[in-house]
């Protein structure tokens, strides 16, 4: 005997844990669990229609699932066409957010594909933004290296540790060009201070 009761195999444990299979999901229960998860997080259309579709597919029965399936699309064009879910919206602040914390536009751009955002929205908001807050893939690649500490991991004077340090840049998405011009900042950078 285990000493937690039972027979010791653990089956009272695992019954427990495993989770009745819901037998519907109403229009109105499809619409709550959208919009509890639009409460917590910012989605894309596809994001959201990933969710709802984990959730229909968990139902019991396969009709069920089925019926629940057709009630996700009328749904997302509805809060499509009220504005809870946008994608550019939704890439605006993904990009932003992004670029504040130094990632290539090749990254952000593999990352939003991801969540189903469609390339030209994308590209815009890459612009956009890059026209609004001046950060364009050189001052993303200066703060990456800065937030990584790569003047503290790489002596740049040194032809391969340099290199090491633009492959650690590369493997970020930054071209050659913006990944050297932001060694070469930092290097100026650590000039001026000491």
């Amino acid at each position: 005997m285990s000493g937690f009761g039972g027979d010791g195999d653990g089956s009272e444990t695992r019954a427990r844990k495993k989770k009745a299979k819901r037998k519907t999901l109403t229009e109105d229960e499809l619409r709550e669990a959208a919009l509890s998860y639009l409460d917590r997080y910012d989605a894309s259309r596809v994001q959201l229609e990933r969710i709802l579709v984990r959730k229909a597919k968990a139902l019991e029965t396969e009709e069920e699932a089925r019926r629940a399936l057709e009630r996700i699309p009328p749904l997302l064009d509805r809060f499509e066409e009220s504005g809870l879910v946008s994608d550019a919206r939704f890439a605006r602040h993904f990009v932003d957010g992004a670029r504040r914390r130094g990632s290539s536009a090749r990254k952000i751009a593999f990352k939003l594909a991801a969540r189903g955002v469609a390339s030209e929205t994308v590209q815009a908001e890459l612009r956009s933004s890059e026209a609004e807050t001046g950060i364009e893939d050189r001052a993303a690649a200066l703060v990456f290296a800065r937030r990584k500490g790569l003047l503290r991991k790489f002596d740049l004077r040194d032809p391969k540790a340099r290199a090491k340090a633009l492959a650690a840049l590369a493997r970020q998405g930054f071209g050659y060009d913006a990944s050297d011009a932001a060694l070469r900042a930092l290097q100026g950078e650590a000039a001026a201070e000491g």
